[in-house]
C-alpha cells in the first residue's frame, strides 16, 4: 500500500513487517503486531495528511510473506516490485514475544544521522548499539536483512517479553500486551512524519554509540568520545594512585593485588551460574520454554546467587580469609553442574581449577580496601579499552560504570583528609568487630558521610548495570545465566564503599548472604523444576507420521526426549512399541519411532540425469512433492566435489556443497506442481545420494486416528503432521 507524497519522484519511505507466521502459532506478537502496528501508523498518517497536508515523500507499507522460513517475501519485493526502486529508507517492525517495551535493536551501517533523527523525535526512545553491533554478525536476520545487503538505510524495531509465547500456540491476540503495540508505534510513527516531511533524507554517516538511561532518554556519541572517556577514566585513575600512594592508604603490590580481585569474582560467580543453567540449552524445547515462562522468578534467583558469591569473596579477599572454603565449594558446586547436566561438566571443571587457583593467590593474606577497589577499577578499565578497540559501539557498558567507579573514588579520595593514618589501609581483626560510624568509616580512611556520598554515586551506576543485565537477560540469560556474571562483577565493584561498610559487622553480613544464596538456589529450583501445564503455561506435545516410502516402512514418530502422555499414547497406537532409533540424514540423533502400517504411501519423485564430457559431468536432480505439503526438506551427499550449483535456476551459495561426504541439507516452500530443479557440476559422477521428505500439515488418512490432545498441552515443531520420504542413490 502506498500514501502518495506532494513529490512522489523523491526516494520513499517503507514500512515493513510480516503477516506470515510457524506452525502451530497464531502469531498474534511475531509479527501479527508490526502488522496491525503498521496499519494503525497508516490510519494517523492519513489523519496527519488530512490535518496538515500531503507529506514530501510517498510511504509505502509493506507485508510480506514467507519470513520465516526464509525471507522470502521481502526477497521478493527487493528484486522483482518496480515499487522497490523508489526505497530509500526501511523500518521494520517484529516480535520476539507478546509484551516488553518496543526496543530498536538493529541498525544498517553508517546510520548515524538515522539513528539522530530517530532519537530526537521519538518519545523516550529504547536502544542499544551493542545489540545492533552484535546482531549484524549473527547468522540469522528478519526481512530487514534483505534491504541493508541491498545497501538500503534501516532501522528494526522489536519488543522481547513474555518469550514462552514466542513461535508458540499461546500467542494469541489475548495475551498480547496492547501497551507493547502503543510503545511500538510510538517509537516508529515520529520517525515516519520526519522522514516523509524531509526535503532530504539522513545522508550516511559514522554509526553512532546509544544507549537509554533507564528506558527515560537516549544518550547519542560519535566512535571518537569513547576514546576521549578512554582518556578521562586513565587519568582519574592515575590521579587517583598517585593520591592514594602519597597518604600511604596502599601500597604498589596492594594495587598490584587488587588488580587481579576481580577475577576471582568474575569467574566464581560463573561458576555458581554455571551450575544454575547446567542442561538447560541440552534439555527438550518443552524444558526451555517451561523456564521462559518463570522468567522473573529465575532472574532473582540467579541474582540472589551470583550476589550473595560476589559480596563474600569481596569479604574474604578483604580479611584474607577462607581459601580453604572458597576452593571446596567451588568443587562442590562443579560437581552439582556435572549431576544436573547428566554429563562432565568441563566448563564448570575448568572454572573451580582457576577459581582455585586464584583463590590461594588472593585469600591467603588480607588486601588494603584502596588497593582492591583501585586495583579493580583499573582491571575494569583495561577491558573498557580492549572493548572499545574491539567493539566500539558496545564499549560504553564497560566505560560508563567504570567511569562512575572511578569518579566516586576520586570525590572520596578528594574529601578525605590528608594527614588520614596508614594503618587504615589494612584492616585487623580489632577493626572487624566493632561496628561505630568511625570503624565503619575507617575501611577507606573517610567519614561515614564520604563513604555514602561515593556509595550514592555507585547506587545510581548500579542501577543502569541491573537495567542493562535484565535486558541482556532477557535475550539470552533464561538458557545461558553465565551471562550475569560480568554484570554482578562489575556492580560490587562500583557498589565497593557501601559493601565495605558492612566489614566490622562481617558475620552478620556472611549470614545475610549465606540466606540469600539459600533462597536464590530454591529459586532456581522452582524455575527449573517440572511444574503441572495449564492453559496459560501448557506442556509441548509432539507426535507425527512417517512414511519412509522407499522401504515401505512407516512410523508414529516424536523428537522429544520424554514424550508427555498423550504424544506417549499417540506413539503406541494399534499397539506399537516406540524405540530410540536414528533416521538419517533427516534424523541424525536418536528421535522416537513406533513401526505402524499405512497402505498407499506417496514420496516425492526423484528423478536423476547426468551427461559426461571432456568438461566433466553434469547433474541434473529434479523432485516434486506428490502431496500437496507446505515444504520439501533436501538431503545431498556426493562421493565428489561439486561446483555451480543452481536450484531452478539460481546460483546458491558453494559452502552448502563444498565438503564431498558430508550431507547437504536446504528446504524448498511453494514449489508448485513443478517442483524443484537441482543442476551441478561434478568432475566425475561418483555416489550420489538424494533424500526428500515432503511435510504436510495434516494426519494422514488411513492411519490409526488421534485422539483430542488435552487443553493443557500445544503442539511443537512437527506435531500432528505426516512426513513422506522417498530416497534414491546414483553411481
Amino acid at each position: 500500500g502506498v500514501l502518495p507524497g506532494r513529490s512522489p519522484e523523491l526516494p520513499a519511505i517503507v514500512v515493513m513487517s510480516h503477516y506470515d507466521t510457524v506452525p502451530n502459532s497464531p502469531g498474534a506478537g511475531d509479527d501479527s503486531a508490526g502488522v496491525a502496528t503498521a496499519l494503525e501508523l497508516a490510519a494517523n498518517l492519513r489523519s496527519h495528511i488530512k490535518t496538515l497536508g500531503p507529506l514530501e515523500r510517498s510511504v509505502i507499507f509493506v507485508f510480506t510473506d514467507g519470513e520465516e522460513v526464509g525471507l522470502l517475501g521481502a526477497n521478493g519485493f527487493f528484486e522483482s516490485d518496480p515499487l522497490s526502486r523508489q526505497v530509500g529508507v526501511v523500518l521494520n517492525m517484529e516480535a520476539r514475544g507478546t509484551a516488553g517495551r518496543a526496543v530498536m535493536f538493529e541498525t544498517s551501517e553508517l546510520a548515524g544521522d538515522f539513528v539522530r533523527l530517530w532519537a530526537v523525535n521519538a518519545p523516550a526512545p529504547v536502544a542499544n548499539s551493542l545489540m545492533g553491533s552484535v546482531y549484524r554478525r549473527m547468522p540469522n536476520g528478519t526481512d530487514l536483512t534483505v534491504p541493508i545487503d541491498r545497501g538500503l538505510p534501516g532501522l528494526n524495531f522489536a519488543f522481547i517479553g513474555d518469550q514462552f509465547a514466542y513461535h508458540t500456540m499461546v500467542a494469541t491476540p489475548e495475551r498480547l500486551d496492547a501497551g507493547s503495540l502503543q510503545h511500538m508505534g510510538e517509537q516508529v510513527l515520529p520517525a515516519v512524519v520526519a522522514l516523509a516531511s524531509a526535503t532530504e533524507l539522513p545522508a550516511s554517516g559514522p554509526d553512532l554509540v546509544h544507549f537509554d538511561v533507564l528506558g527515560k532518554t537516549l544518550i547519542l556519541y560519535p566512535v571518537w568520545v569513547g576514546w576521549a572517556l578512554v582518556l578521562v577514566v586513565v587519568a582519574l585513575i592515575a590521579f587517583a594512585i598517585v593520591r592514594v600512594r602519597r597518604m600511604e592508604l596502599a601500597r604498589t603490590l596492594d594495587l598490584v593485588r587488587g588488580a587481579g580481585a576481580p577475577l576471582l569474582l568474575l569467574i566464581a560467580t560463573a561458576l555458581c551460574l554455571r551450575a544454575a543453567g547446567a542442561g538447560i540449552l541440552t534439555g527438550s524445547v518443552s524444558q526451555i520454554y517451561a523456564l521462559l515462562s518463570q522468567f522473573a522468578i529465575e532472574l532473582a534467583g540467579v541474582g540472589l546467587l551470583a550476589g550473595a558469591v560476589a559480596v563474600v569473596l569481596v569479604i574474604a579477599q578483604l580479611r584474607g580469609a577462607g581459601w580453604l572454603w572458597v576452593v571446596i565449594a567451588s568443587w562442590v558446586v562443579t560437581g552439582i553442574a556435572c549431576v544436573i547436566s547428566g554429563s562432565v561438566d568441563w566448563v564448570a571443571i575448568v572454572l573451580a581449577a582457576l577459581v582455585s587457583i586464584l583463590g590461594f593467590v588472593t585469600l591467603r593474606r588480607p588486601a588494603s580496601a584502596w588497593g582492591y577497589w583501585l586495583g579493580s577499577l583499573a582491571t575494569f578499565a583495561l577491558l573498557a579499552v580492549v572493548a572499545q578497540w574491539f567493539e566500539p559501539l558496545g564499549a560504553f557498558m564497560l566505560m560508563w560504570p567504570v567511569l562512575g567507579g572511578v569518579v566516586a573514588a576520586v570525590v572520596m579520595l578528594l574529601l578525605v583528609p590528608e594527614q588520614t593514618d596508614a594503618s587504615n589501609a589494612q584492616l585487623t581483626d580489632n577493626a572487624l568487630d566493632v561496628a561505630s560510624d568511625t570503624q565503619l568509616a575507617g575501611v577507606l580512611g573517610g567519614s561515614s558521610r564520604v563513604l555514602w556520598i561515593s556509595g550514592l554515586i555507585g547506587v545510581v551506576v548500579f542501577a543502569q548495570l541491573a537495567y542493562w543485565s535484565t535486558t541482556i537477560f532477557a535475550a539470552i540469560g533464561s538458557t545461558l545465566p553465565l551471562v550475569l556474571a560480568p554484570f554482578v562483577t562489575l556492580g560490587v565493584v562500583v557498589l565497593f564503599p557501601l559493601v565495605s561498610t558492612s566489614l566490622p559487622a562481617v558475620r552478620s553480613v556472611v549470614s545475610m548472604c549465606f540466606l540469600a544464596f539459600v533462597a536464590g538456589a530454591v529459586l532456581v529450583g522452582v524455575a527449573r523444576m517440572d511444574r503441572s501445564p495449564s492453559i496459560d503455561a501448557p506442556e509441548m506435545r509432539e507426535a507425527f507420521f512417517l512414511a519412509d516410502v522407499t522401504s515401505g516402512r512407516n512410523y508414529f514418530a516424536s523428537t522429544l526426549p520424554q514424550p508427555d502422555d498423550w504424544s506417549l499414547n499417540t506413539l503406541q497406537l494399534n499397539g506399537a512399541k516406540p524405540e530410540k532409533k536414528v533416521f538419517a540424514p533427516l534424523f541424525p540423533q536418536p528421535v522416537w519411532l513406533a513401526e505402524t502400517q499405512l497402505a498407499g504411501a506417496v514420496g516425492p519423485s526423484i528423478t536423476v540425469d547426468h551427461t559426461t564430457d571432456q568438461a566433466g559431468t553434469q547433474v541434473t536432480i529434479r523432485i516434486a512433492g506428490q502431496n500437496g505439503g507446505r515444504q520439501l526438506s533436501i538431503h545431498m551427499r556426493a562421493a565428489n566435489a561439486v561446483r555451480n550449483v543452481t536450484l531452478n535456476g539460481h546460483p546458491v551459495r558453494s559452502e552448502w556443497f563444498a565438503k564431498p561426504e558430508e550431507w547437504a541439507r536446504f528446504t524448498a516452500y511453494a514449489l508448485g506442481p513443478e517442483g524443484l530443479t537441482l543442476r551441478f557440476e561434478s568432475d566425475s559422477l561418483g555416489k550420489i545420494e538424494v533424500h526428500a521428505t515432503e511435510i504436510v500439515d495434516a494426519w494422514p488418512q488411513g492411519a490409526a486416528s488421534l485422539s483430542p490432545p488435552p487443553a493443557e498441552t500445544m503442539p511443537t515443531r512437527l506435531s500432528e503432521t505426516s512426513l513422506f520420504s522417498s530416497h534414491v542413490v546414483v553411481e
